[in-house]
């Protein structure tokens, strides 16, 4: 993670020479610059890495307590990983606000768990006997719709620099599947935000690609690619 962080310190820095050099219209001013043209209508795709620590937490209570109910055993250890997968569509009032909404799917790593029963031994120097094991899964999904707001700050050439905030709403879902005990799932509507403080955008073609950090719904670590039309000519 802190290669990642590195690297896009490094390519912010890189960024501001870059777009030092747009001269259209006479403007070099980095922070007051604006394009001849902006494009209206942004559809984008995201895939992300890790969430929210407070989802972890309720997981992990969760797991705990089908562990205690059923009498399970872990066979793989939790390791608070999570993915990702999201969209968003952006209304660009101008070249430098944009609002509109996002919906995410993320998926955190589970557990594969077990049930034993043995039989006692029939005398003091017997062995316990295993007699039948019964294998399930522990697994957490969550669903995200929040409006979002996006502040371009910096035009360049080449690269955009923005920031983005949203707030909605989240469902969580936990499920525990076992074959002996049957089924579980424990649902609950949860607070939903985003807070990404740096967004970079590469190109100015309809197509570009992006990388953001954050913290929130939709993920701390993200990249996908945008499309944007509707060309506007100011």
């Amino acid at each position: 993670m802190n290669k990642i962080l590195l690297t896009l310190t490094f390519l912010t820095i890189l960024s501001c020479p870059l777009a030092a050099q747009d001269t259209e219209d006479g403007h070099i001013n980095r922070f007051k610059y604006h394009r001849s043209y902006f494009q209206r209508h942004e559809f984008g795709l995201t895939a992300g890495l890790l969430t929210r620590v407070d989802r972890f937490d309720r997981f992990e209570d969760y797991a705990r307590e089908q562990q205690s109910r059923y009498l399970l055993d872990k066979d793989r250890f939790f390791n608070r990983f999570s993915f990702t997968l999201g969209g968003h569509y952006l209304y660009h009032f101008n070249d430098r606000i944009a609002a509109g909404a996002l919906v995410s799917w993320t998926t955190i790593d589970g557990f594969s768990v077990t049930h034993s029963e043995y039989e006692a031994p029939a005398t003091p120097q017997g062995h316990w006997r295993l007699l039948e094991e019964w294998r399930g899964s522990i697994n957490c999904n969550y669903f995200s719709v929040m409006p979002m707001i996006k502040y371009t700050w910096l035009i360049g050439k080449h690269v955009t620099l923005y920031s983005k905030a949203g707030i909605g709403g989240d469902v969580e879902w936990f499920h525990f599947q076992g074959a002996r005990f049957g089924t579980h799932d424990d649902v609950h509507f949860r607070l939903g935000y985003q807070i990404t403080p740096f967004g970079i955008d590469f190109g100015q073609g309809p197509v570009r690609f992006f990388m953001e950090v954050g913290y929130g719904s939709e993920s701390v670590l993200m990249c996908g690619v945008n499309c944007h039309l509707g060309k506007v000519k100011r």
